[in-house]
């Protein structure tokens, strides 16, 4: 469903936060913000993109290679940190946005655009020359598909899924790296409720753990909730979040740290920032959800990712108003910059990209320029 629109380690990197200022209130009324890109040991840092595509997806493969997919068609590619950038157009594909991507390495990814099926913008291509030429792995002209990202456990096995399409979800399959993708049984799948679907808003309304565990949140409904599999998407369960949906209201980013602990962000992307804004943590895989806290993540609830290797386990919220780590599942909040971002992708503590509208690409560095 669409959506209209280091050298130093992350806890000496909050500490750092924490006493510059980089904070708001926790009654989400704001408060004064330290230039991200100003000096100092760690912020955030721009990029040079040689186009101005919007990007709503990341991932981030190590400390040197990232990718991010984008509109029109194009796809960006760094290999060397971000210091260059290329942008690259998939034959074909200039009408196509890509709001899933997944990373293997410098020459191998696949990407997902999301678009009514059947207006012909339901497709799944895969690279292995470095986004040079894209292969169609898969695509497919039904009314009412339309994908909302993807996500892999590993280099052979990952999924992703659609908007309903007869009152369930569709969810694809691969065991082959993305050439080949195939359909979950729909009686595998719980039925859906009224207007129910996902957001496209970041890639990571979707998330994997360990080797078969999935989950999907989603909003529209009358109550945003999230399914769950534990064998890597064959079957699945869902479970109520405890928080209202609506037409624009929802579930956007999940995370989990491992099988059990997670968090989920939400809220109504019609209101950039205030009072419906939200963050949800579980301590059992999914089954229960519960508010992680007094602070709201404040315009920080399009996209949310866990920052690997990170320990206690920390996470980055993105959305309208910039940026935001936790690392006690949501009930604090330390906020970095206020420009736009929605796709958040990190390849450890200290390297992560944010990426956004016309060509907006950001490194998280711990070093200074």
């Amino acid at each position: 469903m669409t959506v209209p629109m280091r050298c130093v380690t992350l806890i000496a990197l909050l500490a750092v936060a924490a006493c510059s200022g980089m904070s708001r209130s926790a009654s989400g009324s704001g408060g004064p913000l330290a230039d991200p890109y100003a000096g100092g040991p760690a912020r955030w840092q721009r990029q040079s993109v040689p186009s101005t595509s919007s990007c709503r997806s990341v991932s981030a493969v190590s400390a040197l290679i990232a990718w991010a997919g984008c509109s029109a068609g194009r796809v960006f590619r760094t290999v060397d940190g971000g210091v260059t950038w290329t942008a690259y157009t998939v034959s074909g594909a200039a009408r196509l946005d890509f709001r899933g991507i997944k990373a293997f390495d410098a020459n191998t990814a696949v990407i997902a655009s999301a678009g009514p099926a059947e207006l012909g913008q339901a497709h799944i291509y895969r690279t292995v020359d470095g986004g040079k030429q894209w292969s169609l792995a898969w695509s497919d002209t039904t009314k009412g598909i339309f994908l909302d990202g993807i996500a892999f456990w590993d280099a052979r096995h990952g999924f992703t899924f659609s908007d309903p399409v007869g009152g369930r979800l569709v969810i694809l399959t691969t065991d082959d790296g993305g050439s080949s993708w195939q359909r979950t049984p729909t009686v595998n799948i719980p039925p859906v409720l009224q207007r129910e679907a996902a957001f496209a808003a970041s890639n990571t309304q979707l998330t994997v753990q360990g080797s078969s565990n999935a989950w999907i949140a989603t909003g529209g409904g009358a109550e945003a909730r999230v399914f769950r599999s534990t064998d890597r998407g064959r079957t699945w369960s869902v479970s109520s979040s405890g928080v209202p949906g609506g037409a624009s209201a929802g579930l956007f980013g999940i995370a989990f740290s491992d099988a059990k602990h997670g968090l989920a962000v939400g809220g109504d992307y019609a209101i950039a920032r205030g009072p419906t804004d939200y963050a949800l943590r579980t301590n059992d895989g999914g089954v229960t959800w519960t508010s992680a806290g007094s602070q709201r993540p404040d315009g920080v609830t399009q996209g949310l990712t866990l920052i690997p290797a990170s320990s206690p386990p920390a996470f980055v919220a993105v959305g309208a108003h910039g940026t935001a780590f936790t690392r006690d599942f949501g009930a604090t909040w330390i906020f970095g910059d206020t420009l736009t971002s929605w796709g958040v992708g990190f390849a450890g503590p200290g390297t992560g990209w944010v990426a956004g509208p016309r060509g907006r690409i950001a490194k998280f560095t711990g070093s200074p320029k």
